[in-house]
């Protein structure tokens, strides 16, 4: 199954599709912290909800985000994330979210 891999750079300008077979065995190697961000590639963000609609449905949402929904009205998005190790997200700004590692 295909999966939209986002560069670390800012605005995640670059993007690059591939089979998520390819981005676990090949590119989700250790990375030298010689790498520029723009040659490191995560998963996030542009999750397929459908494909992944098996690990969104097994998410037990804490309890203060449901009660949150029940009172807002609102729903949460949910997305998850993958990358190598020895890598990491630089620093960003967005508008209100809720992470778990």
């Amino acid at each position: 199954h295909p999966v939209i891999l986002s560069s670390a750079n800012t605005f995640s300008h670059a993007k690059l599709t591939v089979p998520f077979s390819d981005y676990v065995t090949r590119l989700m190697a250790p990375q030298n912290i010689e790498n520029p961000a723009n040659n490191s590639w995560y998963l996030f963000g542009d999750n397929d909800y459908k494909e992944w609609q098996n690990v969104f449905s097994s998410y037990q949402q804490p309890e203060y985000i449901l009660a949150e929904e029940r009172l807002s009205g609102f729903t949460a998005s949910l997305s998850f994330g993958m990358g190598s190790s020895g890598t990491g997200v630089p620093f960003h700004v967005h508008g209100p979210g809720f992470s778990e590692v």
